[in-house]
């Protein structure tokens, strides 16, 4: 169950227009346990989440009963999709996550007088524009080890990790959920995975940790032409 803070947390590291225009907000600083549903879709919209630790995935379900996973959301990103008043998506902590809930009928009455928070939320929503064609373009490649690929370059560029540096990558959800974010199968996202350390591109600690060992390697293996050893993408 979400639990609720009302008491002030220490916000001497928030300096940037974003943090102040969200904390000029009577937002409340929640907690999200693994698992727990920040809304679902079709709920009226009465706030917005923005996340300060955790990862949340935001989908729709299929006519099958499977999810579609739309995006995975980080810390400092804003979650909740809305339309005519209500979500377009559900969204559902993969981490445990905290975040500042800002209701939206505060939003509503500030973004008229505020400079800060129109910028805010016009950025925000200007980033979930590029994350949405980021994954278009991902589901439009036909090869599953292509999508793979993709999908550890945007974690990659979420936790910060420099290209070329031998960082681990960070994935906090099951593979299952990778699948479902990919359009693949199960088996495929396997098999792209070990297609990748056959080719000394990656190694894997265990099933939360990555690592590009040889970026040539890498970005050879999922840009292949189709006809390569990893096959088209599979359900």
């Amino acid at each position: 169950m979400m639990t609720v803070s009302t008491e002030p947390g220490d916000a001497s590291h928030l300096s940037t227009s974003r943090d102040r225009a969200e904390l000029a907000l009577p937002s409340s600083f929640v907690r999200f346990r693994k698992g727990e549903p920040l809304y679902r879709t079709g709920e009226g919209a009465e706030a917005l989440f923005s996340i300060v630790s955790g990862v949340v995935k935001s989908y729709t379900m299929l006519p099958d009963g499977a999810q579609h996973i739309i995006v995975f959301s980080f810390a400092d990103d804003l979650v909740g999709s809305v339309q005519n008043g209500t979500h377009l998506n559900s969204a559902e902590a993969l981490t445990a996550v905290t975040a500042y809930r800002m209701p939206m009928v505060a939003i509503n009455a500030q973004i008229r007088s505020d400079p800060d928070l129109q910028f805010h939320l016009i950025s925000q929503l200007s980033h979930e524009l590029h994350q949405a064609q980021a994954h278009a373009f991902l589901l439009s490649r036909q090869r599953a080890i292509t999508r793979i690929g993709l999908f550890l370059r945007m974690l990659e560029a979420h936790q910060g990790t420099a290209r070329g540096s031998l960082q681990e990558i960070y994935m906090p959800m099951k593979r299952s959920d990778i699948g479902a974010y990919a359009g693949i199968s199960l088996e495929a996202v396997g098999r792209s995975f070990q297609t990748l350390v056959n080719r000394g591109a990656i190694a894997i600690r265990d099933r939360r940790y990555v690592q590009i060992i040889n970026r040539a390697l890498f970005e050879a293996a999922i840009f292949e032409k189709k006809g390569g050893h990893s096959g088209a993408a599979g359900r």
